[in-house]
Formats: C-alpha cells, sequence, structure tokens
C-alpha cells in the first residue's frame, strides 16, 4: 500500500494544509515536548534564505555522507512526492515510514492545533532521532526567527542568497527580510553566509554581535579559480588549504551554484574548526560531482531542449533564463510558467521579456494558483513582442509547446514546485517505460 492509497492519511495531511503557516514557535515546541523532545538529540546544521537553500542544504549533505557520516536531511517544499522532504544517507524514506511516523504522533499534532508545516518538521526530527544520524541539515520552510525549524539548536547556522520574497509575511525591504532569516542565528553557533551587500550584510553582523558568535562571510572568489559555468555542470579548482587544490565537476549547474558550493564548504570548514566533524579533504570533491538536487537547471529531453527550474521570483528567475541563453545555444525560447498568487509576477513578467519569444501560462490546480489569465493579460499588455497563450492543463502546455518549436529551440519550465512536479513525475513515468 502507498500513502496516496490510503484515504484516512491523504485527507488528514489535506486538512492540515488548510492553515499553511503559524508565525509562533508556541505550537511546535508543545508537540515536540509531547513527544520527548527528539531536536534536542541531533546536531543540526541549520540552513536559511531565499535563493539557493535547498541546494546548499544538499551540497553539504552529500559531503558529510562522502566523508562517512549518516545524514539526516529536511526540506520543503517536495516536487512530485512528500517523501522527498525526509532523506536518509540522501535517499527519500518509504511512503510506509512516512505514515507510520505521521499516524504515531497524529494524535498529539491534533492536540496541540500544529500545521502542516509544523507536523512536517516533527516528522523530520522524529524520524532523526530514530535513525540516529550523525548529522541533519535542516532547511527553513518561511523566514527563519519564526520558522518551525528555528526550535533547534545548531552546530553553525547557514543563510544564503537574501532577495524580496513573502514580503507579506517577512516585510518589504533587504533589511527586514534579512532580520528574519538572522533569526536562526543562535549563541554558541558560527554564522555563515554568502557576502552580501549594505544592510544584509549589516543585519547579520548586528546579530552575530549580539550572540557573541563569528560571523563568516563567503563568495566563490575566496575558495575557487579556474571557474568553468558550463550548460550541465560547474568545473572549478577547489584551494582548501595552503597545499591542497581539488579539481571539482559540480554536478549542480549555473552560476548561483558556484556561489552555493562555495557557501557549502565553508560552512563544513566551520564545522571543521569546531572538531564535531572531520571531513574528508576528498569527499568536498566527490560529494560536489554526486549531489543530486532536482528541479533545478535539470535537463529533461533534447531536440528541443527542454529544462526545467522551480525558479519562483525575479532573482531566480533572471538566474535562470540569464544561464540558458549564456550556455546553450538555440534559435528561439519558449517559455512555460504557472505561479502561486503570492508571487511578484509584475517583476517576472520584466524578466521573462528578455528573453522569450513565446510564453505558455499555466493555471495551476490549487487555490492558492495564480490565475494564467491575469500573467497572459499583463503580459499581452506590457509587452506586444510576445507570444502568449494561456492553458488550464499542463499536459496540453508541453504538448503544444513542443509542437510549436523547432528541433534547434529551448523551452524552459519555470516556476511553481507544483509545476515542476507535474513535469518530472511524467518524465520518470516514461523513462521507466
Amino acid at each position: 500500500m502507498t500513502l496516496m492509497d490510503n484515504y484516512h492519511t491523504v485527507g488528514f495531511l489535506r486538512e492540515l494544509e488548510k492553515v499553511r503557516w503559524n508565525f509562533d514557535l508556541g505550537n511546535i515546541a508543545n508537540l515536540l515536548e509531547l513527544l520527548g523532545n527528539p531536536h534536542e538529540k541531533l546536531k543540526c546544521i541549520h540552513v536559511a534564505g531565499t535563493n539557493g537553500k535547498g541546494s546548499v542544504t544538499a551540497m553539504m549533505e552529500s559531503i558529510l555522507r562522502e566523508s562517512g557520516y549518516k545524514t539526516g536531511m529536511f526540506t520543503s517544499p517536495h516536487i512530485v512526492s512528500i517523501e522527498e522532504r525526509f532523506r536518509i544517507d540522501g535517499c527519500s524514506i518509504s511512503p510506509d515510514r512516512f505514515e507510520k511516523i505521521l499516524l504515531g504522533i497524529k494524535p498529539f499534532i491534533v492536540a496541540c492545533k500544529c500545521t502542516y508545516f509544523e507536523s512536517m518538521t516533527a516528522i523530520a526530527f522524529t524520524l532523526f532521532a530514530e535513525e540516529t544520524v550523525d548529522f541533519a541539515i535542516i532547511e527553513c520552510g518561511l523566514g527563519g526567527r519564526l520558522d518551525a525549524t528555528n526550535v533547534i539548536k545548531p552546530l553553525i547556522s547557514v543563510i544564503t542568497e537574501i532577495h524580496l520574497e513573502h514580503e507579506k509575511y517577512l516585510g518589504k525591504t533587504f533589511r527586514a527580510i534579512a532580520q528574519e532569516k538572522a533569526g536562526i542565528i543562535k549563541s554558541g553557533a558560527p554564522c555563515i553566509a554568502l557576502s552580501a551587500k549594505g544592510n544584509v550584510q549589516q543585519v547579520f553582523q548586528e546579530t552575530c554581535n549580539q550572540k557573541k558568535v563569528q560571523l563568516h562571510t563567503v563568495n566563490a572568489d575566496d575558495l575557487f579559480s579556474n571557474i568553468n559555468i558550463g550548460s550541465n555542470n560547474n568545473k572549478f579548482t577547489l584551494h582548501i588549504e595552503n597545499n591542497c587544490s581539488l579539481n571539482v565537476v559540480a554536478n549542480l549547474a549555473g552560476a548561483k551554484q558556484v556561489n552555493n558550493a562555495a557557501l557549502a564548504i565553508k560552512s563544513l570548514l566551520v564545522l571543521e574548526e569546531t572538531r564535531l566533524a572531520q571531513i574528508k579533504k576528498e569527499a568536498y570533491k566527490s560529494g560536489l560531482s554526486s549531489v543530486s538536487w532536482p528541479g533545478r537547471l535539470q535537463q529533461i529531453r533534447s531536440s528541443p531542449t527542454v529544462i526545467v527550474d522551480v525558479a519562483h521570483n525575479p532573482a531566480a528567475v533572471q538566474a535562470v533564463l540569464s544561464h540558458v541563453s549564456s550556455t546553450y545555444q538555440f534559435k528561439r525560447m519558449h517559455i512555460i510558467i504557472g505561479l502561486l498568487n503570492d508571487k511578484n509576477f509584475r517583476e517576472i513578467s520584466k524578466v521573462i521579456s528578455r528573453y522569450a519569444d513565446h510564453v505558455a501560462i499555466v493555471t495551476l490546480e490549487s487555490d492558492r494558483a495564480l490565475p494564467g489569465e491575469v500573467l497572459a493579460s499583463h503580459l499581452k499588455l506590457n509587452f506586444s513582442h510576445l507570444t502568449v497563450r494561456s492553458y488550464t492543463d499542463i499536459k496540453c502546455s508541453v504538448d503544444e509547446t513542443i509542437a510549436n518549436s523547432d528541433r534547434a529551440d529551448v523551452i524552459c519550465i519555470i516556476g511553481s514546485h507544483l509545476l515542476a512536479g507535474r513535469i518530472l513525475a511524467a518524465a520518470r513515468k516514461v523513462a521507466s517505460k
């Protein structure tokens, strides 16, 4: 029996999903106390940020695993199946294992009136404690300060790139959002962050000063030379120590992933300085070359080239389309996009207009979906050079876009994890036949 065969389990999850967020740590703290505080048994690495936090989490997990440690990894949202959120040694847990843990803690979830994400967080901590992992790498869901994951006392806190997103919840300025992300910084745990400008860097430094911990900042040039950004991978020479250089072929592509790799490596080097981990130098190379993180510049077809990415804010869309334009040879660019209604579609439209020839807009199957006609109308009104079509069916949007493409064209499928999930699930189904 799979999870989706169990009507009662699926129904319970759908009920939980009706309340998306609770910006208060009281409920999750109460739930975890009833469960014996499993998070207190874990050695955690905490990751927050706007873009790249999933990739950095995956890179650190892969390096630690390659170094011989047993790892737990909690990320969100999932793309194809809910079990992807919970990984032991890089592998998603089984539907049966997920269901067993969920049903075991269900009475406590109900008693504490927990949200969907709070429940997922409790499942992760319970799983990792049961598995006695050496390290648990925990990705924040939204923000940081009041995110359900922020009950942990991490070994290190890691903060990725900061951009404007979820302004309704996190604030409308870079400083306000940085303050929410900096909420994961705790006494006794060094903070590692990508080098940032102005207010963002200032916020991180101020928070570290208050917590009396060191702030380590990094960018790619601090650790890498001979950087070569390819269409499907990145190559660079990694300099860890004066006498240690490694030629790395990193499995995640794009300029942003070079900085993400630098952040992941620097974070683990700082972890080593705490003497809580000893990482084999070759593990930095093998971990980055073997890391897998679906839905990030993932090519699923050739002739025409089809690329899937979960970019759903202006900065991420810019990074994806810029990468495709600079590393792929193509005749025309087609974009298929589906967004949720809290995304800044006007700014995303500006980015799309600079790269695309044709745009197919999908209305996702979600009560939070941005109606395709809203985005289509905006694009038609403001960017008349684009050919724009609106769809309510994902398969139809893909089939028609491919049919209207030349073999030399490129198709970029971007937007919500929901869209990427449907596309990748279909691609896996075809590949398995």
